[in-house]
Order: structure tokens, then C-alpha cells, then sequence
């Protein structure tokens, strides 16, 4: 119910139904991934990064959770935690698409600018 909801963009409708599932299943790993993306498409990526989190406590090995706690911290110009994330996606899952350029963005952006 909650996917659906974020497919038509009603985030905050999803958020509440990715809560409801955590109430009822609090080690449902995937539960807080996808209300990491609801809250990451609702531009709230402080706590994206939380769930992110919750769901690699759950998972270790979701690729995915790491993806999108990579793409809230550079979100909040959080340049040196995204490129950590983005490296630990790409160890677990090694083709994930757009995450080598994001890296490589952040990079260069880090090269050019040490002090960031």
C-alpha cells in the first residue's frame, strides 16, 4: 500500500503506511528502506539517513539502504559520508547503476576542494 502510494506521489501517505508496517514488524528491514525513499522524495534526508540506517542494522548487505543514505547525505552536502556510503554500495553490489558517477563526482569535488 505504501509503494503505491509513493508511485502517485502521495508521500506522506506512504511514510504513515511504511510506519504502520515497522509498528507490526519492527526487524522488516525493507519497511524502513522504502520509508527512507518516501521520506527521501519528501526532502527529508536527515531522517532518510535514520531509516537508511535501520534498514543496514536489519540488512548489512542492502545495497540499496547504503545507496540511498549516499544520496540524503549528498543531499545535505554531506560530502564525505556520501562517498563512504556510495563505496560501501558498490562493495556489496559492484554494478549499481549511477552510483560509480556519483562517486566519481564526489570525487573530483573532494580533490578540488580538500577542505569540504
Amino acid at each position: 500500500c505504501g509503494n503505491m502510494h509513493m508511485h502517485h506521489g502521495n508521500n506522506e501517505c506512504a511514510i504513515e503506511k511504511f510506519t504502520q508496517a515497522i509498528q507490526e514488524d519492527a526487524g522488516f528491514a525493507e519497511a524502513y528502506n522504502q520509508r527512507a525513499i518516501a521520506l527521501y522524495l519528501s526532502e527529508r534526508f536527515a531522517e532518510a539517513i535514520e531509516d537508511c540506517q535501520r534498514a543496514l542494522v536489519l540488512m548489512p548487505q542492502h545495497f540499496g539502504a547504503m545507496a540511498g543514505k549516499g544520496h540524503s547525505h549528498a543531499h545535505l552536502a554531506q560530502w564525505r559520508e556520501a562517498r563512504q556510503a556510495y563505496r560501501l554500495a558498490l562493495a556489496i553490489h559492484p554494478g549499481l547503476e549511477g552510483i560509480e558517477q556519483s562517486l566519481a563526482q564526489i570525487e573530483q569535488l573532494l580533490a578540488e576542494n580538500p577542505t569540504l
